[in-house]
């Protein structure tokens, strides 16, 4: 719609009305693709007058015509190429605009609301243009516009208007991932169940273990892809891969240029490699012509095959070199400018054989045109070549040359005039600063003067950036007339399959990502709707669990226990919990309960969450959260209220700064409703939340992990390792590092004693070298807990092996972690503690310790070796009471290697010690000797190993032990 006359108007606008209805009927799936296409032409026309139009209901029009097509499969089908176009100028333009036409936004947000919610026509968008490498990538940059607008929308409006504007934005992002969650389907419904191992009666490590290369599920649908997926994920692949290397090219352009060929985006010919830099899209024009610059074999050959492509035939010199250059700037060395224009003018001679006598003679023209045109557009420049001064020039440049065909002045005049016209664009565009804008002024209209001049330039690029783009709408419409018949149309492929939800979610991850970290930072802060938050995070984490986003899934939970305020102890700076907070908090268990089997490594932060929560209530001073909105949230930060409006004129700039005043003293004086309600709701104390809430969601937490599938349990214990680790790892003040993590990880062990072996041997090994660091730890009392929790779950193993009349099946390996305390802890109490537990396991539990004993006695070893007493002492009295337990056993191996052990203790610095070793020996030997468990060879070896350890001291030297043995 682009009359003025009123009557007329309102023609247009019931005309474009009944087209809309036309374009809502539910009937276009029955309609044939020919009728579709006959009025193609006139129906892209009313959508880019309408959307171009500024009168709004145009525009309403035009944003309702737009989203019949895409919500109409029939229509949207065969207009491929059309809605390619049309989308980014009429959608994505207004979101990503950095001057606001609110009005327009607005309309656009409307379209939105609807087409997020609609997941067949997510997913063609992102099939038919994300996956094209023609195409722009609608789906995508759909999700960064729109988060882009929810956390700051572009500026000029009212803080009302604002404040509408990102609400809506975030309504369209929570439908696009309801949408990608209903998109799911079968897929979501089956992998959303617990994942369990079926225990085989011969409890195989086949039937135990259940893991998958991949990390997956167990009992998920297999990992291949359909053809179809596979097909879209590779020419996706692949326009990433283009994307990267159009980066690199623009950084490093002559490396990137030879690395192509390896990487295989471009066969390595000259041919092939200026096709690249003349069809994609991205390049910068300035490295492009430093590629041509080059001096290396290589390059020149590209440049050749770059200009022979290009057809000249007819053309005057200068439009010649326009259509040349039209691709590429000119680098800024003579030497390089002369190697590519002397390319061209070979090129151009060969194009029109009767133009020049040679070569040389067109190069000599060609390189004064570039002259011509850099004197007469040089804003420094004192005075302009005249016509003349050109006309000389190139006449006493042909005579120095020995040219013999003089110039008509008549094509030097032609030249001369529309190099004046219009400047040949050589190195890129035109950044310099006009002469106005270098004025200066008084320093109370300097801001001021900065501001509009600002405002200006943004104005001025969102102007050109909009006619650029119904330019090339125009130019497609012009391609497209009287042309298109279905045999000609583009295909439009729809794919039906579940699993192209995860490409589509990893593409926009990022930017619904964005917008929770920020909307979830301070509950009192954002206008954003924060329970809506909350449950699209959590939406968020069980999706990209479903769909192995491992890393998307982590991000996720991250933020939405950052939510929470309780995220890790270094970040806490309150103790009173915000109601908005504490719905944070009920989620996060909520879905650590049950989606726990889809977090993985984001159990991470669940962890570290609850340990937050425990040491909040140490803390002595309550500190409340304040639940005042922050100014900086209110208003936008880059100037008092006002500074920011885009306004096309002075007047109206005062009058926005007028309005945004008042309405500033309007919300000091009255607050809207949602900020009175957020004012009246009360914190609450940690500690009173941790009574009636936290300590059941916790323990429910910790003891339904007895509950989970053998493999989520394997993810859950070795995240609890990882966050106890950096638990132990953060400085809390006085009071000492946090052993919470620590605990609940013990409880855990305890919960899940009754797992299969092969499930368990892999949770004791996580579990056990996180208790042995912690056993080696400075602050004492955390060792010693480690040490004890160590002893405690080591006597309830035994114990269970007794007391089910089982023989627990590797008491090495119950064992193991004792001798790493031994060898590894500096601190003499611990490694005295880590005797002490061992003896009370002996003596508690030696009816059913026969297979541990080579633990022991390495303990015992070492505990032997060591130059402290209190550590020595009780081991060789532990050592002294096992005497008839092990050579009762009847195993030569134990006896042997107890042997052994009670040599080292003849070795040890201390007298006493070591003559008590030696009685030991005696004794030992004679215990073997009398032993009915034992055969008679069996007995010769062992006093012959006796008597072996009885002559270690004689055999090294002097001493009191030797002199005393002797």
């Amino acid at each position: 719609v682009v009359a003025v006359d009123p009557f007329l108007l309102k023609g247009k606008l019931l005309a474009t009305d009944l087209l809309l209805h036309g374009l809502q009927d539910e009937r276009w799936g029955d309609v044939s693709k020919e009728l579709i296409l006959a009025f193609t032409q006139p129906l892209c026309l009313a959508l880019v007058r309408n959307g171009a139009s500024a009168v709004p209901r145009a525009i309403d029009l035009a944003m309702e015509m737009l989203r019949a097509i895409l919500l109409q499969p029939q229509i949207r089908s065969c207009l491929k190429s059309e809605l390619g176009a049309f989308y980014p100028l009429l959608v994505l333009r207004p979101l990503e605009s950095e001057v606001a036409e609110a009005h327009q936004l607005t309309a656009v947000l409307k379209l939105l609301r609807k087409c997020c919610t609609e997941p067949q026509l997510l997913a063609d968008l992102y099939v038919n243009y994300d996956c094209a490498m023609d195409a722009a990538d609608l789906f995508e940059r759909t999700a960064a516009a729109l988060a882009k607008v929810a956390v700051q929308p572009a500026e000029g409006m009212t803080y009302g208007m604002s404040l509408a504007v990102r609400r809506a934005a975030f309504q369209c992002l929570d439908g696009m991932v309801q949408s990608l969650d209903r998109w799911a389907g079968p897929l979501g419904e089956d992998m959303l169940r617990e994942p369990t191992i079926r225990e085989g009666p011969d409890d195989t490590e086949s039937s135990a273990s259940g893991d998958n290369s991949s990390g997956g599920f167990i009992g998920a649908s297999s990992s291949a892809e359909s053809a179809e997926v596979r097909k879209i994920q590779e020419a996706k692949a692949t326009k990433e891969s283009l994307a990267v290397a159009v980066a690199q090219f623009n950084k490093k352009p002559t490396k990137t240029l030879k690395g192509l060929a390896r990487s295989g985006l471009v066969r390595d010919t000259p041919e092939d490699q200026a096709k690249w830099l003349r069809e994609t899209s991205g390049l910068d024009k300035a490295a492009i012509g430093e590629v041509f610059g080059d001096p290396s074999d290589e390059c020149l050959a590209v440049l050749k095959a770059y200009a022979e492509a290009i057809d000249l035939s007819g053309l005057e010199l200068d439009l010649g070199i326009r259509r040349f250059l039209g691709g590429f700037r000119l680098p800024g060395e003579a030497q390089q400018i002369d190697r590519i224009m002397e390319t061209f003018a070979a090129h151009y001679c060969r194009c029109n054989p009767k133009a020049f006598t040679s070569a040389e003679h067109a190069y000599l023209l060609a390189f004064s045109i570039i002259m011509l045109n850099t004197d007469l557009h040089n804003p420094l420049a004192d005075q302009m070549m005249s016509q003349a001064d050109f006309k000389a020039m190139v006449h006493t440049s042909l005579e120095a040359d020995g040219g013999t065909q003089a110039v008509p002045d008549g094509l030097l005049e032609g030249i001369y005039d529309r190099i004046a016209a219009d400047e040949l664009k050589l190195k890129g565009e035109d950044g310099h600063q006009s002469a106005a804008g270098k004025r200066g002024g008084g320093p109370a209209f300097g801001f001021l003067r900065q501001s509009l001049r600002a405002r200006l330039d943004r104005e001025q690029r969102a102007r050109k950036q909009k006619d650029s783009m119904l330019r090339q709408t125009h130019r497609l419409l012009l391609s497209l007339r009287g042309n298109k018949t279905a045999e000609s149309a583009v295909e439009w492929y729809s794919s039906k399959d579940s699993e192209l939800v995860q490409p589509m979610l990893d593409a926009a991850g990022d930017s619904l990502l964005k917008v929770l970290e920020l909307m979830l930072s301070n509950p009192t802060a954002t206008p954003l709707p924060w329970k809506a938050g909350v449950r699209m995070c959590c939406a968020l984490i069980t999706l990209s669990g479903v769909l192995s986003l491992e890393m998307l899934c982590e991000r996720s939970t991250l933020c939405l226990v950052r939510a929470t305020g309780f995220s890790r102890i270094p970040d806490l700076v309150f103790t009173s919990v915000h109601p908005f907070r504490i719905n944070a908090l009920r989620e996060v268990f909520r879905v650590a309960h049950t989606k726990g089997h889809l977090l993985h490594g984001a159990w991470r932060h669940v962890f570290h969450c609850m340990s937050t929560l425990e040491h909040a209530l140490s803390i002595t001073e309550p500190v409340e959260e304040a639940v005042v909105a922050l100014p900086s949230e209110e208003f936008p930060a880059g100037g008092p209220p006002g500074t920011r409006e885009r306004t096309a004129s002075m007047s109206s700039f005062f009058e926005s700064l007028r309005t945004r005043i008042s309405e500033e003293l309007s919300l000091t004086q009255k607050k809207p409703a949602g900020e009175a309600a957020i004012a009246d709701m009360q914190v609450v104390p940690v500690q009173q939340w941790m009574q009636e809430e936290g300590h059941p969601l916790v323990e429910k937490l910790v003891s339904s992990s007895q509950h989970m599938g053998n493999t989520s349990v394997v993810f859950y214990v070795s995240a609890l390792c990882a966050a106890s680790q950096e638990e132990l790892d953060e400085l809390t003040g006085e009071q000492g590092p946090s052993v919470t993590l620590l605990q609940k990880l013990v409880e855990t062990l305890h919960h899940n004693m009754g797992r299969i072996r092969l499930v368990w041997s892999r949770l004791w090994a996580v579990a056990t070298a996180n208790l042995v660091s912690a056993s080696c730890h400075d602050e004492v009392a955390v060792a010693m807990y480690a040490v004890d929790s160590l002893r405690q779950l080591v006597t309830k193993l035994l114990a269970q092996a007794r007391d089910t009349s089982t023989h627990f099946s590797d008491h090495e390996e119950a064992l193991r972690p004792f001798v790493s305390v031994m060898k590894q802890c500096g601190d003499a109490t611990i490694r005295e503690l880590t005797v002490q537990c061992i003896s009370q396991i002996v003596m508690a539990h030696s009816s059913v310790i026969s297979a541990g004993w080579h633990s022991i006695l390495a303990i015992l070893r070492l505990a032997a070796a060591d130059g402290s007493r209190p550590v020595a002492a009780p081991a060789l009295l532990l050592l002294e009471q096992a005497t008839n337990l092990v050579v009762d056993g009847g195993d030569p191996e134990v006896v042997l290697s107890y042997v052994e052990c009670a040599g080292t203790f003849t070795g040890n610095c201390d007298f006493d010690l070591a003559m008590s070793a030696i009685d030991l020996l005696h004794h030992t030997g004679e215990s073997v000797g009398a032993s009915d468990e034992l055969p008679g060879a069996t007995k010769q070896g062992l006093v012959c190993g006796v008597l072996q350890q009885l002559a270690q001291p004689l055999v090294g030297g002097g001493g009191e032990t030797a002199t005393s043995l002797q």
